[in-house]
């Protein structure tokens, strides 16, 4: 799989804003740590497709205050719209995903710690069988 990196400058000029936009618009998100999906080479910073699309909703998913205000409670778990904004649902999914496959890896990590667990006491009645034996000698 190959990913299309594009610079900050790209992005802002696809989004059609300044690279300081879009460098304000990173620090602001503090909802998300967008440095996870940079790359830097040399002194240019690359954004992955995903973060591509992050900074993209950040910028296109703008509500008036007076949307805010008449919105009703909407459960995430029924409805993938964000602000009744369904440009949201590409970021909802992706987020969705995310938490779906740490979950997995944090599943695996607990079955690995416990085959590890598991062996370390196996090892340790085997050191005391052979402690016995050599003993008994």
């Amino acid at each position: 799989m190959s990913e299309k990196l594009k610079t900050i400058k790209e992005l802002a000029d696809e989004i059609g804003v300044s690279k300081q936009a879009v460098w304000q618009k990173i620090k602001k998100e503090s909802s998300i740590d967008l440095r996870q999906f940079t790359s830097k080479k040399g002194n240019t910073v690359y954004v992955d497709v995903d973060g591509q699309k992050v900074i993209k909703n950040a910028f296109f998913n703008k509500t008036s205050t007076k949307k805010r205000q008449q919105k009703v409670f909407v459960d995430d778990n029924v409805n993938n719209s964000v602000d009744g904004n369904p440009e949201g649902n590409e970021e909802i999914l992706f987020l969705r995903n995310l938490v779906s496959e740490l979950q997995s890896e944090k599943k695996d990590l607990h079955k690995l710690l416990d085959q590890q667990q598991r062996l370390a006491l196996q090892d340790k009645k085997l050191l005391e069988e052979y402690k016995s034996e050599i003993n008994e000698l």
